[in-house]
């Protein structure tokens, strides 16, 4: 009887420690399961991202023809690295009317609304946060004014526009490459931000465009080397599209100074593909 009782007391054990075994084994193979079907689901997420970044920046690519990529020498700038690795980037665009864009383009987006709903499209709505500072009627001097509001919003990108305003309210160079000496250099004290200097679209006003073309653009140019900040040439890019597409400056200008839709079309295509680049 004591050996009976000791031989079903041992089959216990063995059986407990077997179906321990078992279990544990499986809760670990269960774990490993979830744990690998975790991150398959994660890289196939971060991969269908990925897919789609490469996406975004085909098509934005694909807009801007491969004879003015070599004309202008288009160098993408690379200003989203944060966005392209998850993280949330802020970028403020600073200008004039023309960035403003509020009256102009017939209820349709200007370039920033245009960049503002891409990149939420690609990189998320809560990841992208774009601020359209233009300001109907300033100048450099105005913006320069009102650079701390930029600076408090510690964005990753600055984009800066101005020259047309300065032209058509006589604003000399020398004041003009002082103040926007000033913004720059604020900004890259104050922020890690990059910046992006932009040039002023052409106007139907010859005057003006001569003054841009001589004065105010190789300034903002030079200005670029300087500070080694990002330079995009809409000003060239716009002469470009109206020589090389046959088209009357009538069909992408509402007036004598601002873009329509067409216009801000052009101006964004330009600017998407200096932000993001090409696959």
């Amino acid at each position: 009887m004591k050996k009976l009782s000791v031989l079903m007391a041992i089959i216990f054990l063995v059986t407990c420690f077997v179906g321990k075994t078992y279990y544990d084994g499986k809760i670990k193979a269960d774990v490993q399961s979830a744990k690998h079907k975790g991150a398959t689901e994660k890289q196939d997420e971060e991969n269908s991202f990925k897919k789609q970044i490469s996406k975004t920046k085909a098509d934005i690519s694909n807009q801007i023809s491969s004879d003015a990529k070599k004309e202008f020498n288009l160098v993408p700038t690379k200003a989203f690295e944060k966005l392209e690795n998850g993280q949330p980037a802020t970028i403020v665009f600073l200008g004039d009317s023309t960035t403003e864009q509020n009256s102009q383009t017939n209820g349709k987006p200007g370039h920033v609304s245009i960049v503002n709903d891409l990149l939420k499209n690609t990189f998320g709505s809560e990841k992208i946060n774009v601020i359209n500072a233009g300001v109907s009627g300033n100048t450099i001097v105005d913006m320069s004014n009102r650079i701390e509001n930029v600076i408090n919003a510690n964005p990753d990108l600055v984009v800066i526009n101005s020259g047309i305003n300065d032209v058509g309210k006589k604003v000399s160079n020398a004041v003009f490459e002082e103040k926007y000496k000033s913004i720059i250099e604020q900004i890259q004290n104050k922020t890690q931000a990059q910046i992006i200097l932009r040039t002023s679209n052409v106007t139907k006003d010859d005057w003006v465009n001569k003054r841009l073309e001589k004065e105010i653009n190789p300034i903002v140019q030079r200005l670029a080397t300087d500070y080694k900040t990002g330079f995009v040439d809409l000003y060239s890019y716009y002469n470009y599209q109206i020589k090389n597409n046959n088209m009357e400056l009538d069909s992408i200008n509402n007036d004598n100074i601002h873009p329509n839709e067409k216009g801000q079309q052009i101006i964004s295509d330009l600017m998407l593909y200096s932000l993001m680049g090409e696959n």
